[in-house]
């Protein structure tokens, strides 16, 4: 489904030395559902079919085709900290309003986030790729997202017990 909606939303998590942040949306929200996620063991390789989705210069439920070029990147961003952030590369690019959007293999599962483009090279993009994102998820109590057996209910009930930093 496409369209256009506006939310309200609050920052649940975030990972600023993975370039990733959880959201809740806030108030009432119709038509949501949860893309298939691909699966653990399961790989991404070079030549496979990809279709990035994402509202590139505003304008949004923009479907655009690629393929992994490769999937073995790693690069250290300015946002790392000096760490080596492993990525996706892809062709179709990256505009401003991809990032954050969805990275789709041809089976319908989501295997990365758009994350980085390149001015100029409208075939060369970058994708947060799951192995970095289902660990954050897990580490923030949502690892139901993609494993059923995930109790996010008695993580949550441990992050509550944990001393709060004092003001």
């Amino acid at each position: 489904m496409t369209g256009s909606a506006n939310f309200i939303a609050e920052i649940v998590a975030e990972a600023k030395t993975k370039d990733l942040a959880l959201l809740r949306l806030k108030g009432k929200t119709t038509h949501t559902f949860a893309s298939k996620i691909i699966p653990d063991g399961q790989t991404v390789t070079r030549g496979e079919r990809v279709y990035i989705v994402g509202n590139p210069l505003g304008n949004d439920g923009t479907l655009i085709e690629g393929i992994v070029s490769n999937a073995n990147r790693s690069f250290d961003f300015p946002w790392t900290d000096g760490a080596r952030l492993p990525m996706l590369q892809i062709s179709g690019g990256i505009a401003g309003g991809n990032s954050g959007g969805a990275l789709y293999n041809e089976q319908g599962q989501l295997i990365g986030v758009p994350a980085a483009g390149y001015r100029g090279a409208n075939h060369l993009g970058f994708a947060i790729p799951m192995e970095i994102i289902k660990p954050f998820l897990r580490e923030n109590c949502f690892g139901q997202t993609f494993d059923p057996m995930a109790d996010d209910d008695k993580c949550r009930a441990a992050r509550t017990k944990e001393p709060q930093p004092k003001e």
